[in-house]
């Protein structure tokens, strides 16, 4: 779920800009707000690869 999450705001940035005036999309807020989603997608791409390897390693050396 995280994983389709992180991809689903990856994906749907770019479309949000695309969909959005120029008036009403633009400037250092827009940019932060990029900025913000980035970082999120990015943090819950990490927390997914993480759960992964915890999920190998239980499966490996399920104590």
């Amino acid at each position: 779920m995280l994983a389709r999450l992180a991809a689903l705001i990856a994906h749907e940035l770019p479309a949000a800009r695309r969909w959005s005036s120029s008036e009403t999309w633009r400037g250092p807020l827009a940019d932060q707000v990029d900025d913000d989603l980035r970082l999120v997608a990015h943090l819950l791409s990490d927390a997914v690869d993480e759960l992964r390897r915890d999920v190998v390693a239980a499966t490996i050396d399920p104590r």
